[in-house]
């Protein structure tokens, strides 16, 4: 892979950013450095390929009305991971919260930003 996976803006100011290495850091949205993050936490041991993707960031789907979310990281061995996370999706009121602008990947900055029912 080519660099590293791009950050995804959470809802409540929550930066998610996940390494090549697959360590998942959470980050205020003014951070300096990776020391700042609220939380980290590395991809099972098992997992040893390389994260090929940015991560998705969606809502819990399993509970309407719940305030958590559920960030979704893809490796190259074709591993998907999950973890429950304090957002509720992406941050609605980012115009770019992610790779591709929102959670169905439009790329599309005219149309509306399409998240989280």
């Amino acid at each position: 892979m080519n660099g590293v996976p791009t950050p995804a803006l959470g809802e409540g100011g929550r930066l998610y950013a996940v390494d090549e290495a697959g360590g998942l850091f959470v980050l205020p949205q003014n951070f300096s450095t990776s020391a700042n993050a609220t939380w980290a936490v590395a991809l099972p041991a098992a997992l040893t390929s390389p994260v090929v993707a940015s991560p998705a960031l969606d809502c819990n789907r399993r509970r309407s009305n719940s305030e958590s979310g559920v960030i979704y990281i893809a490796t190259e061995n074709g591993w998907l991971v999950s973890y429950i996370v304090d957002s509720k999706g992406l941050d609605p009121m980012a115009p770019w919260p992610k790779y591709a602008r929102d959670a169905r990947n439009t790329g599309n900055f005219n149309g509306p930003a399409i998240g989280c029912p």
